[in-house]
């Protein structure tokens, strides 16, 4: 619903303030930079990502206008989960967990947050990360920087987009920039 309503005031705002200074409408319509500028961007798209990533894509797309399957109840389930854990881990130690994160689907605590259990994705997330958890080798920061590359590779089709769309692009430079700068703090740092 957001989509199409965000939509309507992104074209309401060109059309408005194109308007507004004297610009006629029919100007806006051209066909042939419709065309330049979607090929380019469906292009980038096929060159750079497999038949499976572009699939994904698609679905992900045509899921905006479905509005989000994750509603409050969902986040409060999975809080529950994870509270559900850590009691277990403060009363009973790390190792406690072991057997709930290998075996997620014939843990007690997992069967009582079925929503959590069903998402299959969300599920080996989280069962991944206490696992690198358990192995207690992994301190907070690699831990992050863990998650957060797990998060992104599954962003992995966004930046191939970047020589199509400027916008994107030049957020992507001041992206990577910041993480340069950021693994340039931590080598001064140790």
């Amino acid at each position: 619903m957001f989509v199409i309503i965000g939509t309507l005031v992104l074209f309401g705002a060109i059309i408005g303030g194109f308007t507004m200074h004297g610009g006629k409408i029919a100007a806006l319509i051209q066909i042939s930079e419709f065309i330049i500028i979607g090929g380019a961007a469906i292009g980038a798209m096929l060159v750079g990502n497999p038949p499976s990533i572009i699939s994904q894509f698609i679905k992900a797309v045509l899921g905006t206008l479905k509005g989000s399957p994750y509603k409050k109840e969902t986040f409060l389930e999975l809080l529950r989960a994870l509270f559900a854990l850590f009691t277990l881990a403060r009363k009973e130690g790390l190792l406690a967990l072991e057997q709930h994160v290998e075996h997620p689907h014939d843990s007690l605590i997992f069967q009582q947050y079925p929503t959590l259990l069903n998402n299959h994705h969300a599920l080996a997330f989280l069962c991944d990360t206490m696992k690198v958890v358990l192995t207690g080798a992994v301190g907070a920061f690699e831990l992050a920087e863990m998650t957060e590359m797990e998060y992104r590779r599954h962003l992995i089709a966004l930046p191939t987009l970047t020589p199509a769309i400027p916008q994107r692009g030049a957020y992507h430079r001041h992206e990577c920039h910041l993480t340069h700068a950021r693994h340039r703090q931590l080598a001064l740092h140790h």
